[in-house]
């Protein structure tokens, strides 16, 4: 109950209304206990960050966001819940999730002739346990 009521009070950008917001965010740090949201982050600059999910949901739109140079980091965590996370077509996306009696999948479409910014990298690693996570593009 604590933990509920803690982020009710809380000021940070993302408990404001994250069903209809935007954030320009660079580093996006999300936990989502009994509930669910979704953040469409339009950082120009995103450099990763990390979602926990303990028995609910939540979505990560970036398809109107652009990756920092260098290799970024998104670190998810679901327990009895979801994450879903959306890229645009054109990110060069590593995915390491460990999956315990969950369900990791990768929905994006590829296209075999994307030509990749080779100094931009997105690496997800994570965890789905008793849940699911999963990544598409549009």
């Amino acid at each position: 109950i604590y933990l509920i009521l803690q982020q009710q009070g809380s000021n940070h950008p993302l408990h404001e209304n994250p069903d209809s917001t935007k954030f320009d965010m660079d580093y996006i740090d999300d936990v989502s206990i009994l509930g669910s949201g979704r953040k469409i982050i339009t950082s120009q600059n995103f450099k990763g960050g990390k979602s926990t999910v303990v028995l609910g949901g939540t979505t990560l739109d970036l398809h109107e966001a652009n990756l920092s140079e260098g290799q970024n980091s998104l670190t998810v965590t679901a327990i009895f819940g979801g994450i879903e996370v959306v890229v645009p077509r054109d990110w060069k996306v590593i995915v390491n999730i460990t999956s315990i009696f969950g369900g990791v999948d990768d929905k994006r479409m590829i296209n075999p002739d994307q030509v990749y910014e080779s100094n931009k990298v997105l690496i997800i690693r994570g965890t789905a346990i008793f849940g699911g996570w999963e990544l598409k593009n549009y």
